[in-house]
């Protein structure tokens, strides 16, 4: 029996033949065996922290980092308990390792408003695809100015390593050691030099950070992601160098998962002109989605990323609109618009609207309607009908956002209907009743005025008569003889005169109407 141990550092690849040939102590036999073999991959991490969680009103991110202690990337997820109440976390709370690899955690703890203590304690859990699952706990305190980026800082000695601090901008002091930090766009430069651990004083505020450097000799690394989402792929190029050049290369998705990999060597003086990668194992939901490619070398200390971004969309399913219906008439009519669909399960968190658009002669109209199709029923809403005149032609489409923007079957998104019965059958009655009042309003009003006319000739008329009688009675008076009457003795008449009794006529005139009152005094006399 034959056993062969791998190195400890040994990683995960693809398959190779091993050859055994058995035989016996005189070669009189011999048998030979080919199985394949391969490194099984071991996923494995760790987690720790040093000193206190700085938060500021803004967030801040915890002095804690993970390492990768397998031998295969690996994916890790991060969850925080024990938040206060009103207190919220984000930032990225998945991450991605490369063989080796060590990180910061990309946790942002921000406080409720107003708090300035007093320190809370929180304890961030950590668990991979494995179910391996490592925690700590960590004591937050409140601080003017806190960490944007994380504490942990890793990179390659002689550069200048970004970082960036809550509560500060270009016109902050910032000093290390002494010297102060010059600000860019992307952050303040922190020099590297040798591996340490120190202090950054920002206005009598203290904060601490960790500082790992490496020096490998550089190498160009040029990468490229090329075709769809379902037919994507990457392929990168390593460059010459003096020295030696272990290094690895992640294919990896915003879902956190690693699509490929690959591991290299190159001697000194070489190159690797092309090393190609596959992602057709990835299979993304609808949605803006991103392909990201990571080199880093032998010791995981990050070379070179490049990153994608795909619009993801699905094709097998369909919503449209059935046949459009106007129901009623009148001002109460309705517009019935039914809908249909297919795998309308799919539609996660879609938003679908209906609108209705018209172009009539004195007016238009334009609505939208926001529609569930992914409810248990197929929806079948109903509208009023839109204020334009009756012939005018209403459009009534649906369509939904990115990512459904796009289904099987367009056709059935657009339906048309020539808007009638504007006026109701009650309507009608109302305006013919209208009408008819109004005529008879008209005639009414023609016949009491005529009659008023006639009333008023005839009162004319009647005035004439009166007129001329009283003329008659006067000549007759004027033509008589006088007669003399004996008054008798002691006794006296009150004086009367036909002038006196004008007056009185006169005044009783004023009160009634004056032809009336002329006619009677006609008739009594």
């Amino acid at each position: 029996m034959c056993i062969r141990d791998s190195s400890e550092n040994a990683s995960p690849g693809r398959s190779v033949e091993l050859h055994v040939r058995v035989r016996d102590g005189d070669s009189a036999g011999l048998t030979e065996i080919t199985m394949p073999l391969r490194v099984s991959a071991v996923r494995d991490f760790s987690i720790g922290s040093h000193g206190s969680w700085a938060v500021s009103s803004l967030g801040g991110q915890p002095p804690a980092m993970v390492s990768n202690t397998g031998n295969s990337p690996t994916t890790i997820d991060f969850r925080v308990e024990g938040v206060p109440d009103g207190w919220s976390v984000s930032g990225s709370m998945q991450i991605v390792l490369a063989l080796g690899e060590q990180r910061g955690l990309p946790i942002n703890l921000v406080p409720e408003e107003g708090w300035t203590g007093p320190s809370e304690t929180v304890r961030i859990v950590a668990q991979d695809a494995s179910g391996n699952e490592r925690q700590i706990e960590l004591e937050v305190r409140y601080s003017e100015f806190s960490w944007a980026s994380s504490p942990y800082i890793f990179a390659q000695n002689g550069d200048d390593a970004p970082v960036n601090i809550h509560g500060t901008d270009e016109g902050t002091e910032v000093l290390d050691r002494g010297s102060r930090l010059e600000w860019s766009e992307m952050g303040w430069l922190l020099p590297v030099a040798d591996s340490t651990n120190g202090t950054l004083s920002i206005e009598g505020e203290e904060l601490g950070y960790f500082l790992s450097s490496e020096y490998s000799e550089s190498r160009a690394v040029l990468c490229s992601i090329t075709g769809d989402f379902d037919g994507m792929g990457a392929t990168c190029s390593v460059g010459n160098g003096t020295m030696g050049f272990d290094f690895q290369i992640l294919l990896i998705s915003d879902e956190g998962s690693v699509l490929d990999y690959f591991y290299g060597s190159l001697e000194s003086n070489e190159t690797a002109q092309q090393i190609n990668m596959s992602g057709s194992e990835w299979k993304p939901l609808p949605g803006e989605r991103s392909v990201v490619i990571r080199v880093l070398n032998e010791k995981g200390v990050l070379i070179g990323d490049f990153e994608r971004e795909f619009d993801v969309r699905r094709s097998d399913w369909n919503v449209g609109i059935g046949e459009v219906e106007l129901v009623g008439e009148g001002t109460g009519q309705q517009v019935s618009v039914p809908t249909k669909r297919l795998n309308e399960n799919l539609l996660s968190d879609a938003d679908c609207i209906i609108s209705l658009s018209a172009e009539g002669n004195s007016r238009s109209h334009y609505s939208e309607h926001i529609v569930d199709m992914t409810q248990a029923f197929v929806p079948a809403p109903k509208f009023d009908r839109p204020d334009v005149e009756d012939s005018t032609e209403l459009v009534i489409t649906i369509s939904c956002s990115f990512p459904w923007d796009i289904d099987s079957d367009p056709s059935d998104d657009r339906k048309t209907i020539v808007l009638s019965g504007g006026s109701s059958l009650e309507d009608r009655v109302d305006e013919l009743g209208t009408g008819l009042l109004a005529a008879i309003l008209v005639v009414g009003s023609y016949l009491g005025l005529s009659w008023i006319m006639s009333n008023r000739r005839e009162s004319e008329r009647m005035m004439k008569m009166a007129q001329a009688a009283i003329d008659e009675k006067i000549a007759e008076k004027q033509s008589a003889p006088p007669i003399e009457e004996k008054e008798p003795e002691g006794v006296e008449e009150p004086e009367s005169s036909d002038d006196d009794e004008v007056e009185i006529i006169q005044n009783e005139t004023e009160e009634g109407d004056e032809y009336d009152e002329r006619l009677r005094r006609l008739l009594d006399r």
